[in-house]
């Protein structure tokens, strides 16, 4: 009896492994715990600074976020603050 998805060709051959992807969470809902952790953890009170605000709509920060949500290789996210200094 094979597996629905399993696709048990004629040639005999074993079915394709065939793994869905599953978010946990909708992006939404990460980007709303990140805006309230990050100022926590970054010692700025809490409210989320218009910087964090910014890089969590920006196109590869999202696309980051999904990869984590969907991806179970993906372990982590990493938030980084990075300051410009003004030139002199």
């Amino acid at each position: 009896m094979s597996e629905p998805g399993g696709g048990g060709g004629e040639d005999g051959s074993a079915g394709l492994e065939v793994s869905a992807v599953q978010n946990v969470a909708d992006v939404s809902v990460l980007q709303k715990h990140l805006r309230k952790l990050v100022p926590l953890l970054l010692e700025d009170g809490g409210e989320a600074p218009a910087a964090l605000e910014a890089a969590l709509e920006e196109k590869s920060a999202l696309e980051q976020m999904r990869k984590f949500l969907s991806d179970p290789q993906v372990h982590t996210v990493l938030v980084e603050r990075s300051t410009l200094k003004g030139r002199r």
